[in-house]
């Protein structure tokens, strides 16, 4: 007969389990059993440290290193739950397209800003420290979505006046990014932080009137920040949020509210040119076609919508000169001006042409990190929304992590997205709940 001691020992980490052995649901477990009280209260953390992710850099940094400082100290529970990671493909797909970065430093023209662009790499600690507790993915997600709440509070108040918009290039827009100063990575992370409230107030589960409200905020902070980019990128998410909804729907009149409210809302879309042709989202994505058609037909760049065109356009006649391993990180300026001079005729060009990227991650990609650096990214979203298909088949109420990740997917055309700790924070957060995990009990049924 085995004793106590020899049964309360945990599973052996090596050889390292597959997915479908009992021993990986056993690493997971044994820190939440050891130390119960600590996984409660490290799930709140990592719920805090979210929240603070879409406010400022400050409150990002600030966020990161508590919950890295906590997880630091539970490794004596959590440990053996980290090596799973490694065996995880889109865990691999993040850690190669780190480290390709920095290698990418080694042959680049401008090695400092290459470095300084690195710091970015740092978020895979909101990866490592909140995998023991993702289970517990109540408080994890209602916190963040609260971020973008408080920073919905902020908008409000510049868009009434009684706080200064830090925003000033937005300002005749009314549009603000509150606190961020960025009015695109607060969009983001508000749309996103959307989408998981919908997963969760289409589930009977508790607390879905708190995902309303949330949700609810969220929402005006995205209007409220007129990113023309996610006003389109939001409705095109929660299409299939709303198919797994249905799919998952218990009862036939869930599955019709479900369904009629799509219908409504998208009927309300189609609508508002009509009803409201002065609304914020109208004027914006009106402005947007107006500067695309200048950009075309007069040669006319010197707009929001002009300048990326022309950047984009530059950057593809950049790329064959060197498009395996591109021109290195942090390359992008030195090697775009010098394509630039390089044209007999330049002099008209924006002055504003010549930046550190070309808002785009794909241009920017191949540009700096070639083909290599592309494929890299690409298997990380292509990973990350099977991820997210799978861990809305295990638990419904994630089922907008899914939609997170084509909100992403769609603003990382017009935006640089591996040089903002914001947004490649948000892609930490999403690999997170997107890596997969056994079919256990979660201390949130």
């Amino acid at each position: 007969m085995e004793s106590p001691d020899h049964q309360s020992r945990p599973p052996a980490v090596l050889p390292l389990p597959r997915l479908e052995d009992p021993r990986f649901a056993g690493l997971l477990a044994y820190g939440r059993e050891k130390d119960p009280r600590g996984d409660v209260v490290h799930a709140w953390i990592a719920g805090l440290a979210f929240g603070l992710q879409p406010l400022t850099p400050v409150a990002a940094w600030i966020g990161l290193a508590i919950l890295a400082g906590y997880a630091v100290l539970r490794l004596h529970a959590t440990w053996r739950c980290l090596p799973l990671l490694l065996q995880r493909p889109l865990m691999l797909a993040w850690i190669g397209m780190s480290l390709w970065s920095l290698l990418a430093i080694s042959w680049s023209p401008d090695p400092t800003e290459g470095f300084e662009n690195s710091g970015v790499l740092r978020v895979v600690l909101l990866i490592t420290a909140s995998w023991p507790v993702l289970d517990r993915w109540r408080p994890i997600l209602f916190g963040m979505a609260a971020g973008s709440a408080v920073q919905m509070v902020f908008q409000l108040l510049m868009y009434i006046g009684v706080m200064e918009n830090f925003n000033e290039t937005h300002s005749a827009w009314t549009m603000t990014g509150g606190i961020s100063r960025h009015t695109g990575n607060t969009a983001v992370w508000a749309s996103t932080s959307a989408c998981l409230m919908l997963g969760i107030a289409m589930k009977p589960v508790r607390g879905r009137c708190w995902a309303v409200v949330l949700g609810a905020c969220c929402i005006g902070s995205l209007i409220l920040a007129g990113s023309r980019t996610l006003l389109m990128a939001f409705p095109i998410a929660i299409l299939p949020q709303v198919f797994l909804g249905v799919r998952h729907a218990a009862t036939r009149r869930v599955k019709f509210a479900a369904m009629g409210g799509l219908a409504l809302g998208f009927l309300g879309i189609l609508a508002l040119p009509v009803v409201a042709p002065s609304s914020l989202p109208v004027k914006r994505l009106s402005a947007m076609a107006s500067e695309l058609d200048k950009a075309w037909s007069d040669q006319n760049f010197n707009t929001s919508s002009g300048l990326r065109w022309f950047w984009w356009r530059e950057t593809a006649e950049m790329v064959p000169s060197d498009p395996i391993v591109g021109h290195g990180s942090g390359s992008f300026r030195v090697e775009f001006e010098k394509h630039l001079d390089a044209q007999e005729d330049h002099s008209d060009f924006p002055r504003k042409a010549y930046r550190d990227d070309p808002h785009s991650m794909i241009a920017l990609e191949l540009a700096e990190r070639g083909a290599v650096g592309f494929l890299l990214w690409a298997s990380i979203f292509v990973l990350g929304i099977h991820g997210a298909w799978r861990a809305s088949k295990r638990n419904p109420a994630l089922a907008g992590v899914l939609g997170g990740w084509i909100i992403l997917f769609i603003y990382a055309i017009p935006a640089s997205i591996q040089l903002s700790g914001f947004t490649m924070s948000l892609g930490a957060v999403l690999v997170a709940f997107s890596i997969s995990r056994p079919k256990t009990v979660s201390p949130e049924t």
